[in-house]
């Protein structure tokens, strides 16, 4: 958004939509992602909607419920349309396979963030809430993951670079518990 108080009022709304359970928020996250996704893509003629979106994804299908649109568009009155609302739905909806440019940056960040040590150290800390033990956490971790084809080349080289991250440090994990390290 190219008006500071605006991408403010999208905060302000979002803020408490981003609050887990535990009392923990996601917005920092949100705004890691969105860096990342700015790297990857940074046209300044989408900047209203890719901060829409960029900040609305973590709601999933949150927009498509009965009033919840009609509750965003009252919040973010003068900020965003019924039109942009329901294009940012259709946007989120498609994540798994995006299809704009704008759509494979967001889900290049999203795979890339998850990818290195610190979504490894994520994965980790839920492992538990999913009755994993950390050796199983750590085994899945390992497993390779295709790397999708409509990544960029520059997304590509990023998400190499941050799983080779994260498999040293998988490495360093199991070399200890195997007392390789002595």
């Amino acid at each position: 958004m190219q008006n500071t108080n605006d991408r403010e009022a999208l905060v302000r709304f979002v803020r408490p939509l981003l609050q887990d359970l535990d009392g923990q928020s996601r917005l920092p996250e949100v705004e890691r992602v969105a860096r990342i996704a700015s790297r990857l893509h940074d046209d300044p003629d989408e900047m209203k909607y890719r901060d829409l979106l960029f900040y609305l994804h973590p709601l999933g299908s949150w927009l498509r419920k009965t009033g919840n649109r009609s509750r965003a568009l009252l919040a973010l009155k003068g900020i965003a349309t019924d039109q942009e609302l329901f294009r940012v739905e259709n946007s989120i909806s498609r994540l798994e396979a995006p299809q704009t440019a704008l759509e494979i940056a967001l889900a290049s960040a999203l795979l890339i963030d998850r990818a290195g040590v610190r979504g490894a150290v994520q994965q980790l800390a839920s492992a538990r809430r999913e009755g994993l033990t950390i050796d199983e956490a750590v085994q899945k971790l390992a497993e390779d993951e295709p790397s999708p084809t409509w990544m960029s080349p520059k997304a590509l080289e990023w998400l190499a670079g941050r799983r080779k991250s994260r498999i040293n440090f998988i490495r360093s994990f199991q070399a200890e518990t195997e007392l390789l390290d002595t």
